[in-house]
């Protein structure tokens, strides 16, 4: 089994689409999967992925069909996903540095179940959360956590 599938979904957006590719084939992790989700995009994508698929030395799972939107994408790339670990990665979105997965899941934190990190806004600099790393306990009250979620 895949340690981490990374599923992102994407329509048109070519131009944030390739810093997105670039950032997940600079993570130190060997150990992952990129699921891309294309709704038939116009602008060159389908030409950036089919490339990408090419020179990528991890499995690279494209999915280039009409969608009902963002989380009807997110959806169909996590039943197409082989990872013990899912992450959705917009595709406007990027890791902070190289080694943010592998971090993530070191054995440090093999066993939990939900991990949610810390967003930093580029265009502000302001960071989402205090920690860089939360682990929630979990207990009957777990949807009173504010969870960063894909919105």
């Amino acid at each position: 089994m895949t340690k981490l599938s990374i599923v992102t979904a994407t329509y048109n957006r070519i131009n944030v689409l390739r810093k997105n590719i670039q950032s997940v084939a600079n993570q130190s992790l060997k150990d992952k999967e990129h699921i891309i989700v294309d709704g038939l995009s116009t602008d060159g994508t389908d030409k950036l992925i089919n490339d990408y698929i090419k020179r990528a030395d991890y499995p690279v799972i494209y999915i280039r069909e009409k969608d009902s939107g963002p989380y009807d994408a997110i959806n169909k790339g996590i039943k197409r996903s082989n990872g013990e670990w899912i992450h959705t990665l917009h595709s406007d979105d990027c890791y902070y540095n190289n080694e943010n997965l592998e971090k993530v899941l070191s054995e440090d934190n093999k066993n939990i179940d939900v991990l949610a990190c810390a967003i930093l806004v580029k265009d502000t600099g302001s960071l989402y959360s205090e920690n860089s790393l939360w682990i929630p306990k979990y207990n009957d009250k777990i949807n009173h956590y504010g969870f960063p979620h894909t919105g």
